[in-house]
This record gives structure tokens, C-alpha cells and sequence, in this order.
């Protein structure tokens, strides 16, 4: 009799089984777990805060383009007022050379060897006063005459053959030149002494 017992206690009907996997599955439901989609609450705060860097670096950029843009207009503008004070500051120099130009031109109206030599004496003052209004912004005349010919500073229209100056030398000038400092504005024309062919066959 004890044996029977024993043995339908032993023996459990299958539907009453509980499976393990089962209990895992009613665990998670019980526990609120959600379905895994393959992203984690990580993954999007990393999503935003690149978003978030993207937007500032945007800022960032046109914030320097306006920038850039400010710092052309205004250098373009402060080069513009320097060029205007110094052609301003040029005319202020000049306009007293034309005062004297005027005058001269009114002596040489007048007849007479008198008037003539007004006339010259006028244009000798306007032309020393011309090489101070340039000496005051720092520009030279070019040595010309009695010097040898240098091509960085003159500029020979001629060769004049001749045994009274030495091959090379200047002899005449025919314009002005002008330098600044180690900067030519323009070149002398001038004519340069050579040696006669004559003189050079004999030698």
C-alpha cells in the first residue's frame, strides 16, 4: 500500500509542469523589461551631444566669417583714410608751388629783359622749393651728370661717342629721376659717355 502512495506522489500530470524558461519569460514580464532594439539610453545622449557640438561649431564658423568680414571692410577703409591723408598732406605742400607757378607766369607777362629775368628767377625759387616738398616725404633726386651709369637707377636714351669723359660716364640728363630710399620711383634718362670706335680699334 505504501508503495502505491509513493508512486502517485512521484507521478505529476505534464500541464502541471512548470518550465524554467517560462518562469524566466513571466519573470521579465513581471519585471517591466522592454524588448532590446539594439539601442541603449547611451547611445542617444551620444547622438545629441554630437548634434549639440555640430550646431556649436556652425555658430562658431559663421561667427568668423562675419568677423572676417568686419576686419576686411574696416582695413579697407583705414587704408583708404591713410591714402586720403597723405594725398591731402601732398596737395598742402604742393598748392604753394602752383601759388609761385601763377605768379611766375604773371612777371613773364611783362616785356622787357626785366620781365625775362623775373620770369627765371621765379622758376629757379619754385623748383628749390619743389625738392624740399620732396625731400620732406623722403624722396631724392637721382645723381645724374659726372656720375658712372648704373641701369638700376638710370635709364641711357643715348651713347655719345667722345674722348673728353671716360666710358660709362654720364654727360647730360634729359628727365629728372627720383628715388625713396632703396625704392626707385622712376629712372633718369640721361645719355652715357663711349669710347670712339677709332680709339678702341687702336687700342
Amino acid at each position: 500500500m505504501n508503495d502505491e502512495l509513493n508512486n502517485e506522489s512521484d507521478h505529476v500530470p505534464d500541464d502541471e509542469l512548470v518550465d524554467g524558461s517560462a518562469g524566466d519569460s513571466v519573470g521579465d514580464s513581471a519585471n517591466g523589461a522592454a524588448p532590446n532594439d539594439g539601442s541603449t539610453p547611451h547611445d542617444e545622449d551620444s547622438i545629441e551631444s554630437l548634434l549639440e557640438e555640430k550646431q556649436f561649431l556652425l555658430d562658431q564658423l559663421n561667427r568668423s566669417r562675419a568677423e572676417l568680414a568686419n576686419f576686411r571692410r574696416r582695413t579697407a577703409d583705414q587704408q583708404l583714410q591713410r591714402e586720403r591723408r597723405v594725398t591731402s598732406r601732398v596737395f598742402q605742400s604742393v598748392i604753394p608751388l602752383v601759388d609761385d607757378l601763377l605768379m611766375a607766369r604773371q612777371a613773364g607777362e611783362g616785356a622787357g629783359e626785366e620781365a625775362h629775368e623775373q620770369l627765371r628767377k621765379g622758376i629757379e625759387l619754385i623748383v628749390d622749393k619743389f625738392g624740399s616738398v620732396l625731400r620732406e616725404f623722403g624722396i631724392d633726386a637721382i645723381a645724374t651728370v659726372g656720375q658712372t651709369f648704373d641701369p638700376l637707377w638710370h635709364e641711357a636714351l643715348m651713347n655719345v661717342e667722345t674722348e673728353e669723359h671716360s666710358e660709362g660716364d654720364i654727360i647730360a640728363e634729359f628727365v629728372r629721376g627720383y628715388r625713396m630710399g632703396d625704392d626707385l620711383i622712376r629712372a633718369a634718362r640721361v645719355s652715357v659717355a663711349k669710347t670712339p670706335v677709332q680709339n678702341v680699334e687702336e687700342d
